[in-house]
């Protein structure tokens, strides 16, 4: 997990969040529709749009070994969304009980 966990740190290191500000609550308000947050994550800036592919190939890959991981979509779901949108973590505890180990 420790890749993982210097990733979470990294990304809540940034200076401006994977998610800007400015789409914060777009991405929000269009989460439901995938073709919608596609949409609102194409009009991103380049760099950030990179990082989110990049996160996403990330995610599919830890996720394809929660067998072994034992975390859990929601749980990964609701750290990601934490890191990238900047969101406080309070928000979230009930999703981050399972992701306690990292």
């Amino acid at each position: 997990h420790s890749l993982a966990e210097a990733l979470i740190q990294l990304l809540g290191s940034l200076p401006v969040p994977v998610i800007p500000p400015t789409f914060r609550q777009q991405c929000i308000d269009k989460r439901k529709s995938p073709e919608a947050c596609l949409e609102v994550l194409s009009r991103m800036p380049s760099e950030h749009l990179a990082l989110v592919r990049y996160l996403a190939s990330f995610v599919r890959e830890l996720l394809a070994h929660s067998d072994t991981n034992k975390l859990t979509v929601r749980a990964v779901g609701v750290l990601m969304a934490a890191v990238v949108m900047e969101q406080d973590w309070s928000d979230f505890q009930d999703g981050l009980e399972p992701m306690r180990h990292l």
